[in-house]
This record gives structure tokens, sequence and C-alpha cells, in this order.
């Protein structure tokens, strides 16, 4: 076969094509079959999880905002939120009924029938399934699912400060203030026996 700058312009034969068709005409190059179809791999949407409410009552800002670090655990609260909203964007969805959703005590997973989105989140607080919203709104293209947070599971406080010690009483404090007043007055007379 010939060759010419950078590719093959030889025979059928030369660039691998099958031999020509019946009666010995060459019915040309064949297109190459196309690739076999493979569902495009599902994406992960843009979703917010916010924390909203308190479950001790106590009404600050810090109570919306999804910073746990801010919440009110250091004023004898709980630190938890009353419950969790999970905005998830679907901009490709038409209707709720495309969507597969399971809610586990922990656990969020989010899948859409023509498998464009999928959402797998573990959630911060255990949660009530059973008492969990869930509403589309088609035309924001966005689902809301409201989930109620359950108390801890000791029922008190969730993790809060306790101090090595509960730190110095009244007695050991007039102690060490008798003890410095005795250094310091003998201080005083050494001093005094020196001039």
């Amino acid at each position: 076969g010939r060759s010419s700058g950078g590719g093959s312009n030889g025979s059928a034969k030369d660039r691998g094509d099958p031999a020509p068709a019946a009666g010995g005409r060459d019915a040309g190059p064949l297109s190459p079959s196309p690739p076999a179809l493979e569902p495009e791999p599902a994406t992960a949407p843009r979703y917010t999880l916010v924390h909203r409410g308190s479950q001790d009552g106590v009404s600050d800002l810090t109570g919306s905002w999804s910073d746990v670090r801010l919440q009110p655990a250091s004023e004898g609260g709980t630190g938890r939120p009353r419950e969790l909203a999970l905005r998830v964007e679907l901009p490709e969805v038409q209707t709720a009924a495309d969507l597969d959703l399971d809610i586990t005590a922990r656990h969020v997973s989010l899948g859409e029938e023509a498998r464009r989105y999928t959402l797998e989140l573990d959630l911060p607080f255990e949660i009530a399934p059973e008492r969990c919203s869930a509403k589309y709104d088609r035309g924001k293209h966005a689902l809301t699912i409201v989930m109620p947070v359950l108390p801890p599971p000791d029922g008190g406080v969730g993790v809060s400060f306790q101090p090595a010690s509960a730190g110095q009483t009244e007695a050991e404090a007039r102690a060490e203030i008798e003890a410095a007043a005795a250094v310091e007055a003998a201080a005083r007379e050494a001093a005094a026996e020196e001039e």
C-alpha cells in the first residue's frame, strides 16, 4: 500500500476495511458502528441543609443558623435544632412522580428515574422519618424536605463543657490569702531586722 502524509490511502485490505461487497465493487469505507449507549453517570444536585428552631426553647438568632457550633449549648441548651430542612435543586425534573426518596433516622437518599440526579446525605442528627414531610415546587424545580430532630438519647442536654474540678472553695481561698499575708509579714520582719 501507499502511504502519504499521516494516513494510509491504500486498498480496503490495507485500511483494515472489510473486503469489497459481492459483485466486486467496493462499497466504500464503512461507518463505524455507534458506541454502545451507556447511561450518563448520575450527578449530585445542589442542596442546602438548614437547622431550624431549638429544642430547648431558647429563641435567639443562632437557632436559625446552620452552624451547630453556634447553638446555645453553652447556655444550658441542647445545641440541637427542632428540625432540619433540606432543599434540593432539581432543574431538569418536571414532577415529583419522577423522584425516588428514602429517609431513615440518619440518612436521606434521593434518586431520579432517568438517573440524572442522585443524592446520598448523612444527617448530623437523628430524625423521626415517619414525621417527615416533602414538597416539590414545580415552578422552582426544588424539593423541600422537613425532618423533625429527635431529642438526644440520654434525654438531657447534649455535649456540654464540664470542668475537671469545681474550682477553689471559699475556705481554700481564705487559707491562701492568710498564707500570703503571713509570708509578706515575715518578709517585712526580715527586712526590718536588716536595717
